[in-house]
């Protein structure tokens, strides 16, 4: 087991699942479909998403690329240092528990893609409509995603200063 966190565990895990999950929740609520409440939100919501709203698709289609840890997202950064951070302890199966995982969830992200790119849209389906504050989340989740999937270093370097004033060695 570890003795003090990985300052670059500690820092991008937390960071890359909430504005992963804050920008993803936003695209998720956004469908506007009067004759269904919540209770009824399906994996048909999203049925031709790509057709009727191709933006938006492709936004929630690196989220959920994210989700499964896709090379060049900041989800493949989290999801490297908690396997690293499992294998540096020796924790062998637990590090194989979080591949399978992965492999298993992103089966699920990978159909919600496919339902988007290649189902036929509904006539009357949902549209979205996207409020000020929805649209700043889902920029900015989109912007965070991208910048420490592609340039992670100078936030894992301010993370690990951040740290080292946190954690006594």
């Amino acid at each position: 087991m570890l003795d003090v966190p990985s300052p670059n565990l500690t820092v991008t895990m937390p960071m890359s699942a909430g504005k992963t999950h804050l920008a993803e929740w936003a695209i998720i609520h956004a469908p506007s479909d009067r004759r269904r409440g919540d209770e009824r939100h399906s994996l048909d919501t999203y049925r031709g998403l790509a057709a009727r709203q191709p933006v938006l698709a492709l936004v929630f289609t690196v989220f959920l690329l994210a989700q499964a840890g896709v090379p060049l997202t900041s989800g493949f950064l989290a999801k490297f240092y908690v396997i690293s951070a499992a294998v540096e302890a020796h924790s062998y199966a637990l590090a194989i528990i979080a591949m399978l995982a992965a492999v298993i969830a992103a089966f699920f992200y990978l159909r919600v893609i496919v339902v988007m790119f290649f189902s036929e849209p509904e006539a009357d389906g949902p549209s979205v409509v996207a409020s000020l504050p929805t649209a700043a989340a889902v920029a900015l989740g989109l912007t965070a995603t991208v910048v420490l999937g592609v340039l992670p270093q100078p936030v894992l370097d301010l993370a690990g200063r951040a740290a080292s004033q946190m954690f006594v060695r």
